[in-house]
């Protein structure tokens, strides 16, 4: 061969080992996809102390500290297993309650699942656990994407405003959205359906009598379908926050019954959600909102 063929060969050679090694970089990416420790196998075959045992010898868990201030994992006590969720509180805590949540929450999973004909594994690797830890010490949140497992914080079984929004936070896992009076709503509207003692904003009591009751406040009102909107903590402390959640909830829900969940999904996952919805139902955001708003004013009559 002549040197020039030679020098092609060896320069196609030195191409491919360098895609090579650029293909496996953007497969693990930057922290947290770039951990290759040996993750825990999601079966239902480990006892609890064995899955203590392994949970505490992998990664799984690393980086939680930066999401939750002082997260240790030697600070929490496995107290339920299952194939679909793990439930971990405090030490300080008395466990019996926590492992009952274990139970509703693999219930709620399933139901979730089913009634939006979505799966956890669509999200996250397939059979992936979803991990709850109790001890949050303002509200239940879930961390989305800063951390690439599928992992909960909920406040403790003495606080009544979030201990029972897991159907809640769970719906946000399987049903990621950029759009937070979207997001809020869909969430309200299942822990409402699947969350059985309810959690906040209302605790159970009926979301359109409450939205009902804050419907003069029209500063709160504008949030509902800007999409730049996000409620901070210190509005969640506030009556803008739990507004905000209360007209999501009760608009949401007012669309799910009037077009049936299988098309409000559709709109809800579409690239311009308020464009997806005009296409789709041949009406506005705001000639939806006005529709709704009639509706709960009905409710005096």
């Amino acid at each position: 061969m002549t040197k020039q063929v030679w020098a092609i060969i060896l320069l196609v050679v030195c191409l491919g080992n360098f895609f090579s090694a650029c293909a496996n970089n953007a497969k693990y990416g930057d922290w947290p996809n770039d951990d290759k420790t040996t993750q825990l196998e999601p079966t239902s075959t480990l006892t609890l102390d064995e899955y203590k045992k392994e949970s505490g010898r992998t990664d799984y868990y690393k980086g939680l500290d930066s999401i939750l201030e002082g997260f240790t994992l030697d600070s929490y006590e496995c107290v339920y297993v299952s194939e679909r969720a793990v439930v971990w509180v405090v030490k300080t805590e008395a466990p019996e309650k926590y492992s009952a949540e274990g139970e509703k929450i693999d219930a709620a999973i399933r139901e979730i699942e089913t009634h939006l004909n979505t799966s956890l594994g669509d999200h996250y690797e397939e059979a992936e656990k979803v991990h709850f830890f109790y001890g949050s010490t303002w509200a239940a949140f879930t961390p989305g994407g800063s951390y690439a497992k599928p992992v909960i914080f909920m406040p403790l079984a003495s606080d009544p405003h979030s201990f029972h929004n897991y159907a809640h936070e769970l719906t946000h896992l399987l049903t990621p959205q950029h759009s937070s009076w979207v997001a809020e709503g869909l969430a309200i509207y299942l822990n409402d359906k699947f969350g059985g003692e309810g959690g906040y904003p209302n605790y159970g009591a009926d979301i359109d009598q409450l939205a009902l009751s804050y419907i003069n406040q029209t500063d709160i009102l504008e949030k509902v379908g800007d999409e730049t909107y996000y409620p901070s903590r210190s509005d969640l402390r506030t009556s803008v926050g739990k507004g905000f959640y209360i007209f999501s909830g009760s608009f949401v829900k007012y669309l799910i019954e009037k077009i049936g969940i299988e098309s409000f999904m559709q709109i809800y996952y579409a690239p311009d959600m308020q464009e997806g919805l005009e296409k789709m139902t041949k009406k506005t955001l705001q000639e939806w909102k006005t529709e709704w708003l009639s509706y709960l004013l009905s409710l005096k009559e």
